[in-house]
């Protein structure tokens, strides 16, 4: 039979558990940050592949592939305004809704605070 300690069966260990602070609760990846992610991206890239496309359609020998790069470049060149108005608009719905989300979360906060707490501060 093992030695035990007199004192072992009577005293109850306190064992100190930290509360891991809570992660913040976005989601980075949502529809909107998608089309305004693709957006942004195709604005930057549509001009460069539409200049190329069109200057190969001009270099090239007149002919129906000549035609159709020229076109392609010509398509892409014009859709670049396009594509940065759509990211930069789903940056702005992203943002307000931040916006709208920490206002609610600094409401909930200001609710949430103890009546003694207000009084010490006024006391302050």
């Amino acid at each position: 039979m093992p030695h035990e300690h007199p004192a072992q069966g009577k005293q109850k260990h306190r064992r100190l558990y930290l509360k891991p602070e809570p992660r913040p609760q976005t989601t980075p990846w949502t529809w909107p940050s998608l089309i305004a992610a693709g957006g942004l991206a195709g604005g930057f890239i549509c001009p460069v592949l539409g200049g190329l496309f069109t200057a190969l359609g001009w270099l090239r020998a007149p002919g129906p592939n000549a035609t159709f790069l020229s076109r392609l470049g010509t398509f892409l060149l014009l859709l670049t305004i396009p594509l940065l108005v759509l990211g930069t608009y789903y940056i702005d719905l992203a943002d307000q809704a931040e916006k709208r989300r920490r206002a609610a979360l600094q409401a909930t906060l200001r609710d949430t605070v103890a009546p003694e707490d207000s009084k010490q501060d006024a006391a302050l």
